[in-house]
């Protein structure tokens, strides 16, 4: 056998959404999935608006953390397009419309299997209604027999585009990244994650880089906890705060959540 490691893919996401009529997308935490659909829903929307004509199914973008027991997606649709059930379903029954629901990794594990039972039947039922599902890599295992696409990590060029863009300067934006290129720390690696990398490039704006994904996470938080007690005018304590955050994270940890 060959030793040669083959390079992924890289597809752009708007082909993958044109190619198939329903799909998994999956990324690590911060990858920038529902990000993705978000630009894909405002893509979708423009493209409608330009034309006036309803030309494509339009995106109905849901939150899956909102399903439960007692609220079915089908309600939710309804809910965010204020129409009642019997016209929510001739759009989907006609195909008018593009469901995208993301997170599926985030509806309690005790309702998950009646949220995928509920999917399934509106796969099968409405078979011209395009469907789109995101969840967390971690864990993740496909139950419905759709093609699986994940989110790679960003390249070079585009973790270079961000600094620039989104640093004091281009200047300072060039000089980090060659910081992170030309270094042996376990930065750039989290350079290559959207989320971190927004991290980064506001704790290096303000004079500190972190050595580990803790002292990172912990930078991050107290400039949001700053910059909010600004806005707000409040007077929380910080500590305090940042051992409740701490708390909840390893309780999510532990419990297999990321």
């Amino acid at each position: 056998g060959s030793d040669t490691v083959e390079k992924p893919l890289r597809k752009s996401i708007f082909g993958i959404a044109s190619e198939h009529r329903a799909f998994w997308l999956i990324g690590e935490p911060g990858s920038g999935k529902s990000t993705t659909l978000q630009a894909l829903s405002v893509q979708r929307a423009d493209e409608i608006l330009s034309t006036g004509y309803l030309t494509s199914p339009f995106p109905i973008y849901i939150q899956a953390n909102r399903f439960d027991k007692t609220t079915s997606f089908l309600q939710i649709m309804c809910e965010l397009l204020k129409i009642d059930l019997i016209e929510m379903e001739k759009y989907l029954t006609t195909g008018q419309c593009w469901l995208l629901i993301d997170g599926i990794n985030e509806i309690s594990l005790s309702d998950q299997e009646i949220a995928f039972r509920e999917i399934q039947r509106l796969y099968d039922v409405y078979d011209e209604t395009p469907v789109l599902l995101t969840s967390r890599k971690y864990n993740f295992y496909e139950k419905m027999g759709l093609p699986v696409y994940e989110l790679l990590p960003l390249t070079d060029e585009l973790i270079l585009t961000f600094l620039q863009k989104n640093m004091k300067s281009k200047n300072i934006g060039r000089q980090f990244f060659d910081s992170l290129i030309g270094s042996e720390s376990v930065l750039l690696d989290f350079a290559r994650n959207p989320l971190m990398l927004r991290m980064l490039a506001q704790v290096a704006n303000d004079g500190d880089l972190p050595e580990n994904r803790g002292q990172l996470f912990r930078q991050f938080m107290r400039w949001i906890f700053s910059r909010e007690t600004k806005l707000r005018e409040t007077s929380s304590n910080p500590f305090f705060v940042e051992i409740v955050l701490s708390k909840v994270a390893f309780k999510m940890r532990s419990n297999g959540r990321t």
